[in-house]
């Protein structure tokens, strides 16, 4: 794929403190000064406060357990940019709890909300909301890119035909890891963006699931049918990833890619990766930007005109890429 801009950046690691590593961390959204994650600091806590000037712990709250007001297992978390409520689907109950942040931040708890799935929706993956009343989320099993539902957990639409279709002889397993998509919205909400893990593709639908580009990439494997066929014990190891996390603005899509095999012997860098492409809403290349580091997730500072990055494999967790002078977003 052609890149008109090919840039190395240099980061710049944040030394920070008491940083717990090696989990499933998420850089969630940027309120004003803070930045909000997830269980970073704190093994007991779901969501921790940085401050993102001198990337100070500010607060840990959102308690794990299994209390009525407690997440066991926190899976995907969406946040709902009107109302500033913050969405967190417990994997080990099933349900929605939501949390708004109170200016005590002890206060900020827990209660069951009100969207509610069955279960075989299953939308563990990336989910992101579409409007207010409407989740859209990634089916990886399912026919289609995407699904959308409204808070009941009901099915209200379909969208994208899904280009592979599972054989008789492969396994769920391996067709579910195969599928696992991104997804993000634009902020108008007039268009989506999926990008697959393992099949190096892009692919972006309108607000109608009109397809408006399908980019397939130069990295996938040409083995990957014969590896997802018959085997049971199916991996991801071996086989190259490729987009890894998707965020996006009204003017372009930002992908972190990795785009090279895994490496068997360090699982908590096989998804990480060091470059991000940047598209326009019409598919076309803009900008491809080289990292020193392996990040992990990254999230744009706009305020800033700069990346924060989350990376397990640095001496330091955060670290912080200034804008290329020519991309102007």
């Amino acid at each position: 794929m052609d890149f008109e801009n090919n840039i190395d950046l240099k980061g710049d690691d944040m030394p920070i403190n008491n940083v717990r590593y090696f989990g499933y961390h998420r850089l969630v959204t940027i309120m004003d000064s803070l930045m909000l994650t997830k269980n970073i600091y704190d093994k007991s806590k779901v969501f921790d406060l940085v401050n993102i000037k001198d990337f100070s712990h500010v607060a840990s709250f959102g308690d794990i357990g299994r209390g009525p007001k407690q997440v066991v297992r926190p899976g995907s978390i969406i946040v709902n940019e009107s109302s500033k409520k913050i969405y967190v689907l417990d994997l080990g109950r099933y349900q929605f709890f939501e949390l708004q942040i109170k200016k005590k931040y002890e206060e900020s708890i827990f209660s069951k909300s009100d969207i509610v799935f069955e279960k075989k929706f299953e939308p563990y993956g990336s989910i992101d909301f579409f409007n207010d009343s409407t989740l859209v989320f990634s089916g990886n099993t399912g026919g289609h890119l995407i699904y959308l539902a409204n808070k009941e957990g009901e099915l209200i639409d379909m969208m994208g035909s899904k280009f592979y279709e599972k054989t008789m002889k492969m396994h769920e397993f391996a067709y579910a890891d195969a599928t696992t998509s991104e997804i993000d919205v634009k902020p108008d909400g007039t268009k989506i963006i999926v990008g697959y893990r393992l099949f190096d593709r892009l692919i972006c639908l309108n607000k109608n699931g009109e397809t408006i580009f399908d980019i397939e990439g130069d990295d996938l494997d040409p083995n990957i049918e014969d590896r997802l066929v018959g085997e049971v014990g199916f991996t991801s190891r071996g086989l190259p990833k490729a987009y890894l996390r998707l965020r996006s603005t009204n003017n372009h899509i930002f992908a972190l890619y990795g785009g090279r095999k895994l490496n068997n012997n360090k699982d908590h860098i096989s998804s990480h990766g060091k470059t991000i492409r940047i598209f326009d809403w019409e598919g076309t290349p803009v900008m491809k930007i080289n990292l020193d580091y392996e990040i992990f997730d990254f999230i744009i500072d706009h305020e800033n005109q700069r990346f924060i990055c989350f990376s397990h494999a640095s001496e330091n967790p955060f670290i912080v890429y200034k804008f290329p002078d020519n991309l102007i977003d």
